[in-house]
């Protein structure tokens, strides 16, 4: 059996197409390449479920640690059969990058060298596990510290006192009648006599459980935990009221927003974490050296912020978590570079032309 990367060096001489030969061949490659990730994408589809509940457990998770009600809202009867195909759609397309990356090897190994065959199939299996590993850090460290800064951000903003008589009450009181009811209109009279002040109003404990009662009584009352919800068994039926807490904005997370954003971070994870091979890369091609990309880390940092910045919704914790790992795999990608060097010099040492 032969593999793409064991051919013979490439000689114009022993191998020529034509312009329309080519096409052919780009064209064969390129349906081949998308017909695996869809066939997998419809494999995917028994799973979609599955995916999407993963995708949102980090979101509920938080919600719930908050008071939040751990939902998320579809705005249209569609939207979550939408969700579920895109994420099905996208799993497939992960999952088959494999397949699409050796087409695409098919088409353009014929035009290259042996040394070049070497060097691209010695990154093609580095850049997947990179990408891997990009995106379980999103999934794992950056996304639940991102959503519980921002989430708790919204909640930080106080509600104002809307029940305290002030100005606003007087200037919105002369456009919009009162709804408390006119004492001077018989109509709105009655005889029945006011209740008599209370000086001590009646205090009621709502115990909190973190189980429901298996048998509730008829009108008791209970707080289920960690949910914060009021639940009250009335007329043979389990009544819920979830408590919220008090904030002038009240999250509520649209489901194609958040699925969307999830699969922007991992795609901007998945990228950024490529840096040390686009370095090795650069040393392997001789296009810098170790000492020239060293002397340049202070605006590497700078640029690694910026870039979280663009990449990230731009709050400091998900910034720092994109900019942390970048400046480190920064580091590695040197390290790389300095290995490639040594080698390099060791092998010109013994051979002239071995160093090449």
């Amino acid at each position: 059996m032969k593999f793409p990367w064991r051919q013979k060096a490439f000689d114009p001489d022993d191998y020529r197409m034509s312009l329309g030969e080519h096409l052919e061949e780009l064209r064969k490659r390129i349906i081949l390449g998308f017909i695996g990730p869809l066939i997998l994408a419809i494999g995917v589809l028994t799973i979609g479920k599955t995916l999407v509940m993963w995708m949102c457990l980090p979101l509920n998770v938080t919600q719930l640690a908050y008071g939040l009600d751990p939902t998320l809202i579809p705005l249209t009867p569609f939207e979550a059969f939408i969700t579920y195909l895109k994420v099905s759609l996208i799993g497939g397309l992960v999952l088959g990058l494999p397949w699409l990356l050796y087409q695409m090897w098919m088409f353009i190994s014929k035009g290259l060298y042996e040394k070049e065959q070497r060097l691209v199939v010695m990154l093609l299996p580095g850049s997947a596990a990179l990408a891997i590993f990009g995106v379980l850090f999103m999934y794992f460290v950056m996304l639940p510290a991102c959503l519980a800064f921002l989430i708790g951000f919204s909640l930080d903003f106080p509600q104002p006192a809307i029940e305290k008589p002030g100005y606003f009450h007087w200037a919105v009181g002369q456009f919009v009648d009162s709804p408390q009811a006119d004492d001077t209109n018989p109509e709105n009279s009655t005889n029945e006599p006011d209740p008599p002040p209370q000086t001590q109003p009646a205090v009621v404990v709502v115990p909190r459980l973190t189980e429901d009662p298996v048998e509730p009584l008829e009108g008791q009352i209970w707080v289920k935990m960690p949910e914060r919800k009021m639940r009250m068994w009335l007329n043979g039926e389990l009544n819920t009221v979830k408590l919220t807490p008090k904030s002038l904005f009240r999250q509520e997370m649209r489901l194609n927003d958040y699925i969307s954003f999830v699969l922007r971070m991992a795609l901007a994870f998945s990228v950024c974490f490529q840096l040390p091979l686009v370095m090795l890369l650069i040393a392997m091609v001789r296009m810098s050296n170790y000492q020239k990309m060293r002397s340049v880390w202070k605006y590497v940092l700078l640029g690694c912020f910026v870039l979280g910045a663009f990449l990230t919704p731009a709050d400091p914790i998900s910034q720092c978590l994109l900019a942390g790992p970048m400046f480190g795999l920064y580091w590695v990608g040197l390290g790389l570079m300095r290995m490639i060097e040594v080698r390099r010099a060791n092998r010109a040492a013994e051979s002239p032309e071995a160093g090449e």
